[in-house]
Formats: C-alpha cells, structure tokens, sequence
C-alpha cells in the first residue's frame, strides 16, 4: 500500500478481516489491528520524511498455533535500539501524549524484532493465539 496515511483505515480493516477468516479471538483480531496500525503509522509519519514517500508492504504467515507478521518499507534507517521502554509513571504524571506506539506493539506481540536489509526497514512480529470457545 501507499505509505500515506489515507490508506491506515484499510490496514486495520485488513486485520479485521484477516483475523475473522482466521479465526482469531477477539483479544488477538484488535492486537492485529493496534500492532499493524501502529507500524504503519510510523511508516507514515517518519520513514519516508523528506523524500517521495514509498510504499508499504504487509505479509501474514499462520504457523500453526501462531502468526507472523512481516511490514517492510523501503525509507530512512530506524535506530530499533534508541526506542527504550517508557517510564509510564512518569508519562502520566507529566501528561505526556504520544510515543508508546512500539512499546504497545512489543507488549502485544510475544516478539518483535526490526532490521534493515539492503535498503529495507522490515519489523517481524510473533504472536501466539488464542482461539474462541
């Protein structure tokens, strides 16, 4: 999809869907849906900043009792490591906004991982599932 944010709504209708099909609880359908919003988001706002903005490109993969999730772009390096844990006492005491995207996204996925091969950001989420009874 085109990295611009007009087409965010169609991600996180994407999840839903996704998830539905799949069968998902859901718990793990809204965690699709916050995880790949929030990449994407990012993508956005930051990959592409002063340059003609890219694309994103989304892959799920079911292995059995888990989901994979592959986002890749093609814009400016993201330094994963400078991204440290919030203090969210302090975040709520100062009435901070904004910031806890990946912190929220590595809470709901069991792993998340971020590389950049070639000229590629691609972040990997894990996440295992938990089904409807």
């Amino acid at each position: 999809m085109p990295a611009e944010p007009k087409y965010l709504p169609k991600v996180r209708n994407f999840a839903e869907k996704y998830g539905k099909s799949q069968g998902f609880s859901r718990k793990d359908i809204n965690g699709l849906k916050i995880s790949l919003d929030e990449i994407c988001s990012n993508i956005v706002l930051y990959a592409y900043k002063g340059m003609e903005r890219g694309e994103i490109h989304i892959e799920i993969e079911r292995q059995n009792d888990s989901v994979i999730v592959y986002i890749s772009d093609n814009g400016v390096e993201f330094d994963y490591q400078s991204v440290k844990a919030p203090n969210l006492e302090q975040y709520v005491e100062k009435q901070m906004k904004g910031g806890l995207g990946l912190h929220l996204v590595k809470t709901i996925n069991d792993e998340v991982h971020y590389e950049r091969v070639g000229d590629r950001n691609i972040y990997t989420l894990l996440k295992s599932l938990k089904w409807e009874t």
